[in-house]
């Protein structure tokens, strides 16, 4: 039985979209098990037996993080911790989600696996703490993804749109490139690695393909509103540099991540960022 912890989550909508679609046997949970109370896991454990745990739980507030660090601990590395148990427990594999943000954006060429990792922010600290808890199992999988965007749920796109829509000018971050990447493609990588019964483990990066900065991808977002009639006022994007846009949490400015090994690994060719992006428009207007 595969076990989706965290299901309301825009990854894990996606995720529990594509078990569907290929008639995989799955039971989801959300708010109601509290993944850093070991006791509530075991107790849900028991009824479910999994053989597959996908955790998609996080604390995502990124600048929130920086006020609520003991929250955004107990949930990105102590709910982990816990999870690592069950996932032992049962012999289960583990699939658990990691960040760009446990890097420091300091490099110029993309961020293998195995580099140092130096997170800037209280959110990429305790989100590295979650991964080395995961990775101490056997059998655990751990996929650092970036610039997350989907269909259900808050996120970048669906923010510039609103504000496209809204005003007559915006401007946004020319200086933190990175990869943006739909949702649907990450779940996609996970179904194939559960449905060929993959023995893939250990610590990977999984984006869409490409490099470009915030303001690249607003551009284009624009690009794509107006062609699926998303937006339908003229809006002006300038570019600004991060100083001009302070956050109480701080960003890595290069984030830009390697995915040779699981290219290598998987056998798969990546999906380029602009071609995801028109398939989440071509989703959003036949929801």
């Amino acid at each position: 039985m595969i076990w989706v912890i965290g299901s309301n989550g825009m990854l894990a909508r996606d995720i529990i979209l594509m078990l569907k679609k290929k008639d995989l046997k799955y039971i989801a949970t959300g708010a109601e098990i509290d993944i850093t109370s070991l006791e509530s896991l075991k107790e849900e454990a028991v009824k479910i037996k999994p053989s597959y745990i996908i955790n998609c739980a996080a604390y995502t507030k990124v600048d929130m993080a920086e006020d609520e660090s003991d929250l955004a601990h107990k949930v990105n590395a102590e709910g982990v911790a816990n999870i690592a148990v069950i996932a032992k427990d049962y012999n289960a594999k583990l699939i658990h989600f990691s960040t760009d943000y446990v890097f420091d954006g300091l490099s110029q060429n993309p961020y293998r696996e195995d580099d140092k990792t130096n997170p800037l922010s209280i959110y990429g600290k305790t989100k590295l703490e979650g991964e080395k808890h995961a990775l101490r199992i056997d059998n655990s999988l751990v996929l650092r993804v970036s610039w997350l965007y989907g269909i259900n749920g808050a996120n970048f796109v669906y923010t510039m749109l609103r504000l496209m829509n809204e005003k007559d000018s915006i401007k946004v971050v020319s200086d933190q490139y990175g990869s943006p990447t739909n949702t649907i493609d990450i779940a996609n990588i996970v179904i194939d690695i559960i449905k060929n019964n993959s023995n893939i483990s250990g610590l990977y990066h999984y984006t869409n393909d490409g490099a470009i900065s915030w303001y690249d991808f607003a551009l284009e977002i624009y690009k794509k509103g107006i062609e699926y009639k998303q937006i339908n006022s003229e809006c002006i994007i300038n570019p600004c540099v991060t100083r001009e846009y302070p956050t109480k949490a701080i960003r890595p400015k290069y984030s830009l991540m390697s995915k040779e090994h699981i290219k290598r690994d998987l056998s798969i060719e990546l999906v380029n960022w602009k071609t995801s992006l028109d398939i989440f428009f071509h989703t959003l207007i036949n929801k």
